[in-house]
């Protein structure tokens, strides 16, 4: 979506490959705001900013990639998912277990 849709949208419109990777990055992590609604009672600002920040980072790194890797998604579905082997059964755990909940106390 936010490479192989974003980027490339972007780039038909004329968009410059900077702005291609801020935008691809910036919606990315816009994108997982929600982690600041899982595993506390209510909505946790300090959980959702930082999840939007650090994947936003990501984004522009996988957005790199891509541009690197002459714009094929595989190295970037490579990366994401060897990320998502590796990262996100611990933070599952970590967000379901209340560890967002004690975030900025």
């Amino acid at each position: 979506m936010f490479r192989g849709f974003v980027m490339r949208e972007a780039e038909a419109g004329g968009a410059p490959v900077w702005l291609q990777v801020v935008l691809s990055g910036l919606l990315f992590g816009l994108a997982h705001a929600g982690w600041g609604a899982i595993g506390g009672t209510s909505f946790n600002l300090g959980a959702a900013i930082g999840s939007t920040v650090s994947t936003g980072m990501l984004g522009l790194v996988l957005a790199g990639i891509y541009v690197a890797g002459r714009r094929s998604l595989m190295p970037v579905i490579a990366a994401h998912a060897a990320i998502d082997m590796i990262i996100e059964p611990w933070l599952i755990l970590f967000a379901l277990s209340g560890g967002f909940a004690h975030m900025g106390h």
